[in-house]
């Protein structure tokens, strides 16, 4: 869904003044129409809940008192905006903004705007987000969905019919987390970067949970041997800051029936990037969280581990301790409790107590289980931040 206040961040929106109405800018909106002719004949019936109302008041030009009621007419319609262009009034009369004031409906003021631009703009504005969100729904589904070969190049020919045989994938993963709109209006400057460039070679870009998926593809022999080579070039092309992701990468081409395979590698590589703190991950380097990354999907070890976490955390509320905190740290720390405690900077004896105590909330029988057990409770806690 769109909210009203999306299309602000629209450059064609630059002049417009919402003079009233700001409680609504939340609204959703579906559409965008254009009332010129209907007041006169008192025929409202073609506008409907969602819509974003542009007129120029013509209607009203020799009677003012028209603009009233037209208001009236559409905010019973439940519409979720009304555009003002300036070129019969230059303010509206107290009497509609207070009627917005009462419905919440923003209502805008523009000049030097065609309004069939705005249109434009606007319907481009939801056909890239409804491709945006069906394009993750399609990976979604990629994902978790068990499908054979055929399946998911079936699959993956809806994502796109331009995707070749085979294929490598790279996911970036923002360092510095960002709520959807911002994330969308990032996933637009990546796909105009792709207009300005024509010559970079076939590749597809989508928005998946908090990343972005970048599929490298091609028929005949690839541009580089290696994918890793071939994806960094990319990333290089597109002006993206690598600074401010993690990176990760299925460095191993796959064939297309099995992109599942290599979007999952490619999402796991960028998942361990973080837990582990380093910029970039191979998927050839994954070592042993390629045993510790399909937990996340199995519904059993994900109860248990939310049993043990439950344990800390109901300990921590009820104690005003901080067991979970001190197990991050130490993690940290390579379990050193000297460096723990400068950290946290709590005497040595309290980073020893609460790591005995936790050992005992969750039962381990020696240290070297116990660290493990923490290693891995931590990593399917990062987790949650992609899912």
């Amino acid at each position: 869904m769109i909210q009203l206040s999306e299309l602000l961040h629209l450059n064609i929106f630059d002049r417009f003044n919402l003079i009233a109405g700001e409680e609504g800018l939340t609204k959703t909106i579906s559409n965008v129409v254009i009332l010129e002719y209907e007041s006169i004949e008192n025929n409202y019936n073609d506008f409907n809940k969602g819509d974003f109302v542009l007129t120029s008041l013509f209607f009203a030009k020799d009677h003012i008192d028209y603009i009233y009621d037209a208001f009236q007419h559409l905010m019973e319609r439940d519409v979720s905006g009304i555009g003002v262009k300036t070129v019969y009034f230059k303010e509206l009369p107290p009497a509609c903004i207070r009627l917005a004031e009462e419905r919440n409906i923003p209502v805008f003021l523009f000049s030097d705007v065609y309004m069939e631009d705005i249109v434009i703009n606007v319907y481009d504005y939801i056909k890239s987000k409804q491709r945006y969100y069906y394009h993750e729904e399609k990976i979604q589904k990629l994902l978790n969905t068990s499908l054979t070969p055929p399946e998911v190049l079936s699959h993956a020919k809806e994502l796109s019919t331009d995707l070749g045989a085979n294929t490598a994938t790279l996911y970036l993963l923002r360092k510095e987390p960002e709520g959807e709109n911002q994330i969308f209006r990032t996933f637009n400057q990546l796909q105009y970067q792709r207009g300005k460039n024509p010559t970079l070679p076939p590749y597809f870009l989508a928005k998946y949970k908090k990343g972005f998926l970048l599929i490298y593809y091609y028929d005949k022999a690839p541009i580089y041997s290696q994918a890793e080579k071939a994806l960094s070039y990319l990333l290089n092309s597109l002006y993206i800051d690598r600074e401010q992701y993690y990176t990760g990468i299925c460095d191993t081409y796959h064939p297309l029936d099995q992109l599942d395979l290599s979007i999952r590698k490619s999402i796991y590589s960028a998942l361990t990037a973080r837990f582990t703190g380093v910029p970039e991950m191979l998927s050839s380097a994954l070592g042993l969280y390629h045993f510790l990354l399909p937990l996340t999907e199995n519904k059993s070890a994900m109860e248990y581990y939310h049993t043990l976490m439950d344990k800390l955390n109901r300990h921590d509320t009820e104690n005003h301790s901080d067991l979970t905190g001190t197990l991050r740290t130490l993690n940290k720390c390579n379990w050193d409790i000297k460096a723990a405690s400068m950290e946290m900077f709590q005497h040595q004896n309290t980073i020893r107590y609460r790591l005995s105590k936790a050992k005992t909330l969750l039962n381990t029988p020696s240290d070297i289980l116990f660290t493990q057990l923490i290693n891995t409770l931590l990593f399917l806690e990062e987790w949650q931040f992609v899912i």
